[in-house]
């Protein structure tokens, strides 16, 4: 292994915002724990199975303000409640960058796209409009008088449930103030606990349970779009590449390794490279498309998210680092590969028995934690720099080979 570089800690860029946001949450948040209170304590419940609730509810809203991976993550509880309370109607509230992606899944009824996250920006906290918004937002929700409301992540998310008028609230201890919830799952998420999936899961699901094959449809369409754009080849395994990681810096892989990979992959006539992610990904995947480009395609920025699901669907293989894609196709049933340097597999890795990830052992690994952005505080991403690209290769190979070994 190459030498450490030299590493100096950068400069505390945004560090004020961060404690000053975290200092009015420590004010806000217990203020509205008060308001959603209905009694003097809640319950903790270890076993979701058996929380006593004294008739199986109608109607259940859960709610998740988050990027599309972790979106992605939260949806097997809505199978899991489906198949617990099949009767009842199910509502996701989410942010409106993921509402297309919880519209597509069999186990939603109704999808609520809400600006919400709009409150924790400091700017926009004075603006009597976004109190406006979340004031409409709380009254239609106790308008439609839900049976369980359950918070999937984050003191936002447990505000809204905690004023939501639900018969019963649930969240995880800590997450939001404790008046939020009538029935928490104590512990916390952290690096090394439990996967982000077992813990949504255990808000009302069944864990030990396998995840459904049906969890996601893109629709006819977008599967003709998919079809269209990269017509079906039976003598070229797909490999789709995301080289994007929206959610910080220290996520990314660098140019030169995704290069070096690019021309081991495509150096076999029987692959064929899909570059995927968003409109910020297309001059990176524009470089690394392979001159002459051949069978290879560049579909950075040109997909929804029903046609990146259906295009995902069709790959033999994803390879991303921490990323909504890599999570997607790891919840399809797909092979996928993650490349990971800030974040825990253990607790975010891509999920399902097709899944691998590759991480670089480091003193300060993991140092995401969910709060803020992946922003390596030395400058320089030794977790992600030192993840070889020939390393990565074997990994390919192997998954690809349906012969090839762990």
């Amino acid at each position: 292994m190459a030498k450490a570089p030299p590493v100096v800690p950068l400069p505390a860029t945004g560090r004020w915002k961060r404690r000053l946001k975290a200092g009015v949450a420590t004010l806000v948040n217990p203020s509205i724990g008060l308001l959603a209170a209905r009694s003097h304590h809640s319950e903790s419940v270890a076993e979701p199975s058996t929380w006593p609730f004294p008739e199986p509810p109608t109607s259940i809203l859960l709610v998740r303000f988050d990027v599309l991976g972790d979106t992605a993550m939260s949806l097997p509880l809505a199978a899991d409640l489906k198949r617990r309370f099949p009767g009842a109607t199910v509502v996701f509230a989410t942010t409106p960058s993921s509402a297309p992606l919880a519209r597509l899944c069999r186990y939603i009824d109704d999808v609520l796209a809400v600006d919400a996250p709009a409150l924790t920006h400091l700017q926009a906290g004075w603006k009597p409009s976004v109190w406006r918004t979340a004031r409409s937002l709380v009254m239609a929700l106790r308008r439609q008088r839900f049976d369980l409301a359950i918070s999937l992540y984050g003191p936002l998310s447990g505000a809204i449930v905690g004023l939501s008028g639900s018969r019963w609230r649930v969240g995880v201890a800590g997450e939001a103030a404790s008046g939020n919830f009538d029935f928490t799952v104590p512990g916390s998420r952290a690096p090394g606990t439990r996967h982000e999936i077992e813990w949504v899961r255990g808000l009302g699901g069944d864990p030990a349970t396998d995840l459904p094959d049906d969890l996601l449809s893109p629709g006819p369409e977008a599967r003709a779009w998919a079809t269209r754009e990269v017509p079906p080849d039976n003598t070229r395994q797909r490999v789709v590449i995301n080289p994007g990681a929206r959610t910080g810096s220290a996520k990314l892989w660098p140019d030169s390794h995704w290069r070096k990979l690019v021309e081991l992959i495509a150096s076999e006539d029987s692959r064929q490279l899909v570059f995927v992610g968003g409109p910020e990904d297309s001059a990176v995947a524009v470089r690394l498309l392979p001159e002459p480009a051949g069978p290879h395609r560049n579909l950075a920025g040109k997909t929804s998210i029903p046609q990146l699901v259906a295009l995902l669907a069709t790959a033999d293989l994803t390879i991303s680092a921490d990323s909504g894609p890599l999570h997607l196709a790891a919840l399809l049933g797909r092979p996928a590969l993650g490349l990971y340097g800030p974040t825990d597999p253990t607790l975010s890795g891509p999920y399902g028995p097709a899944a691998r990830t590759i991480v670089t052992d480091l003193p300060c690994h993991p140092c995401y934690d969910l709060r803020a952005p992946a922003i390596c505080p030395f400058g320089d991403a030794l977790c992600m720099d030192w993840i070889a690209p020939i390393d990565v290769y074997d990994q390919v190979v192997s998954m690809l080979d349906p012969g090839g070994t762990e």
